[in-house]
């Protein structure tokens, strides 16, 4: 998207997603018809990368302080991407936080005069509260022009800062950036290869291939609708994250970060458990749902049902909600989610944990097996990746 083909052409050879919380890197092989998972790997940052990345640089304490943050980061990317051993070409994806995106329509052969016209166009239009000297634009074509009808285009704004932030960190840990995507667009390619190969969905006409993937991270999380079959909505917002799951478990049972973090998978492995879900759920419920929590689980479910909306798919058409992300292992949001979106129908739905490695073939087994509980954290990366076969 930002750097495709702009400042550094060579084809990335492994996927790097720099997130709030976590470093993830993926490295994927095509083996004839088949997806290798080369190898995987994730670290934790010691701090909210998101708070270091709007620090204020104009002023010296504060670019210094950037500067050091950087030199950690780096630390933590060289080490989990030398781990991955796949090269030193790396693609790497924009949090949302630093993305504005917007699904316009082009006249014209692509990259035509008349096609660059049109987006150039709208994103001007799109784009006019934001200063030239503050983001950089792209776009990439989801569908092209048929006959009469124009060209589906995803045009995107980024700031510069992250830009430089994620460009910075990159070089000092001594790797070339040559593709920086965008989360939302990297969370489609993952999620458009998953349902292209879900048995579950093979027999579905493509006005009945209607899917939502939620990924709730640290700060905020994103939503992505597909409509017959298509990615039609992308959407970034703060009105639920991984952040205020553990800041609710640290609260009610007084842990610190680290234990809270612990503790949010230990009662999601629970939930899933035939066994212990019964002991756990009342306690849960009564812990976390019945109060502020359960306000939360609202929004998240008032984002979906808008989006549908926004999608012109009647409730009931939906075939799919997928969830990926930190913020998605806690226990009983799947169950309370899908009970809301039903609401007492008998409609068709599915709702999952995504696997992001769906129907690829593992090199190394002990640790796919290993890392099975957390595998959903590893969705953007997963998506990224698929872009450097």
């Amino acid at each position: 998207m930002f750097l495709d083909g702009i400042l550094n052409p060579d084809k990335p050879n492994v996927a790097l997603d720099i997130g709030s919380k976590y470093v993830k890197a993926v490295s994927l092989k095509k083996i004839g018809t088949q997806i290798q998972v080369a190898d995987f790997n994730i670290a934790e940052l010691p701090e909210n990368i998101e708070d270091k990345i709007s620090a204020d640089a104009a002023k010296k304490e504060n670019a210094q302080i950037n500067e050091e943050f950087k030199d950690k980061v780096s630390l933590i990317v060289k080490d989990v991407l030398h781990k991955t051993g796949a090269g030193k070409n790396v693609i790497t994806a924009i949090n949302s936080r630093y993305l504005v995106n917007r699904i316009v329509s082009a006249m014209g052969a692509p990259e035509s005069n008349e096609f660059n016209s049109a987006v150039q166009v709208a994103m001007k239009e799109q784009f006019a509260n934001y200063q030239g000297d503050v983001i950089r634009t792209s776009h990439e074509i989801l569908k092209k022009a048929e006959g009469d009808l124009p060209s589906t285009v995803l045009i995107a704004a980024a700031k510069k800062e992250a830009l430089d932030f994620y460009t910075d960190v990159t070089a000092k840990a001594g790797y070339k950036l040559t593709v920086i995507d965008g989360v939302p667009f990297a969370l489609a390619n993952i999620f458009e290869y998953i349902n292209s190969r879900d048995p579950e969905l093979a027999s579905l006409n493509n006005e009945e291939k209607n899917y939502i993937l939620v990924d709730i991270g640290f700060n905020n999380f994103n939503i992505v609708g597909v409509k017959n079959n298509f990615p039609v909505y992308f959407r970034g917002t703060f009105n639920f994250s991984d952040r205020f799951v553990i800041d609710t478990i640290k609260n009610n049972e007084g842990l610190g970060d680290a234990d809270a973090i612990s503790r949010k998978f230990e009662l999601f492995a629970k939930s899933l458990d035939e066994k212990e879900k019964s002991a756990i759920k009342d306690e849960v419920l009564n812990k976390y749902y019945k109060n502020y929590f359960y306000g939360q689980t609202n929004q998240l479910v008032k984002e979906i049902e808008d989006a549908l909306i926004s999608m012109e798919i009647p409730k009931e058409n939906l075939r799919k909600i997928s969830f990926s992300g930190g913020g998605s292992f806690f226990p009983f949001l799947l169950e309370f989610v899908m009970t809301k979106i039903k609401g007492g129908s008998d409609m068709k739905l599915k709702v999952e944990m995504i696997n992001p490695f769906f129907q690829m073939v593992a090199r190394n087994d002990a640790k796919m097996k290993e890392m099975a509980g957390k595998l959903p954290l590893f969705a953007t990366a997963a998506g990224l990746a698929l872009r450097c076969l």
